[in-house]
């Protein structure tokens, strides 16, 4: 066999197929199945060693997308031929190592043009250097700061972009920027409180919105989630939470507590007394919060629900 393992497994992998479908079973006498597994295990060795000699052709040429390649197909033959490759892990380590500087030098170029992709860059390079099993580099640690600041820089910009358009992601991109600049100890942007405390703002009443339309299907849960968090942004600039926040989530509860009582119901019918001994508590707890009387028929399902109770347990 010549060195064109390739060839020579799709060859291979073509008899296998003809045989499993039971148009051919031997060739000159010799049994089909038997030649092509012992074929295929020469064809694998041969893959091995072309693909070492390769992988080290490619780390000579800093080639490591080539490298890594290489030693992900090395393995596989491998385990096909239930052999351990050890230059697989030293040509994969060397790989690493070449990729980890590659991404430093992109990482370089990108943060002294101000572009973020620069941070990315450099993560992605101290996960290099861990899989090459080598200490992080210090230019990764130098290029750190600047890393940071072009960080926040792209993410403050990122939330005045979307001021108006998306204010969920607004809000996220400045916790990012605030948590990047004080990563290095850098100033935050002149404007940066007042796109904060709008971005907020916006985000209070986008919320709102949510929860109101969520009303509009009765999907009371719905509603309680954005109201949540509307809460926690006007609570994040330290502003009085609008009373339209209070009154529809007392609405939401309403009308969870209303049905809740058809899970109760059905909890009965199903025998399942924790569920239902569970929902009536569920029950009081939203009229309460929606500051409303329980529904009348709480007081027979409460009941029902402690006589199933009982019975069960007495059994």
């Amino acid at each position: 066999m010549n060195n064109d393992y390739k060839s020579a497994l799709s060859a291979l992998a073509v008899i296998r197929n003809s045989e499993k479908t039971g148009k051919i079973k031997k060739i000159d006498g010799k049994i089909v199945l038997a030649e092509v597994e012992n074929l295929q295990k020469k064809a694998y060795n041969v893959a091995v060693e072309n693909l070492i000699s390769e992988g080290k052709n490619a780390i000579k040429k800093k080639d490591h997308t080539t490298a890594l390649a290489n030693c992900n197909l090395t393995g596989i033959y491998a385990t096909k031929l239930n052999i351990t490759v050890d230059e697989v892990e030293n040509l994969r380590k060397d790989a690493y190592k070449i990729a980890c500087q590659s991404k430093i030098n992109e990482a370089k170029e990108l943060l002294n043009k101000g572009d973020a992709d620069g941070y990315a860059a450099l993560n992605v390079a101290t996960s290099y250097a861990k899989k090459a099993n080598i200490p992080v580099p210090e230019e990764i640690e130098k290029l750190k700061p600047k890393a940071h600041e072009v960080f926040a820089n792209y993410k403050f910009n990122a939330a005045k972009e979307t001021l108006e358009s998306d204010p969920s992601d607004s809000v996220v991109a400045i916790l990012l920027t605030e948590k990047h600049a004080k990563l290095v100890n850098v100033k935050l942007p002149a404007d940066f409180e007042s796109v904060k405390n709008k971005a907020y703002t916006n985000g209070i009443n986008a919320k709102i919105k949510d929860a109101e339309e969520a009303l509009k299907t009765n999907d009371y849960e719905g509603a309680i989630g954005p109201l949540s968090v509307a809460k926690s942004y006007a609570e994040k600039i330290k502003v009085t939470v609008p009373e339209k926040v209070a009154e529809i989530r007392k609405k939401a509860y309403a009308i969870g507590a209303n049905a809740k009582i058809a899970d109760v119901t059905q909890a009965l019918a199903d025998k399942d007394y924790g569920a239902a001994v569970g929902g009536c508590n569920v029950i009081d707890l939203f009229a309460g919060r929606a500051e409303i009387k329980p529904p009348k028929e709480l007081a027979d399902l409460r009941l029902q629900s402690y006589k199933l109770a009982a019975e069960e347990k007495l059994k």
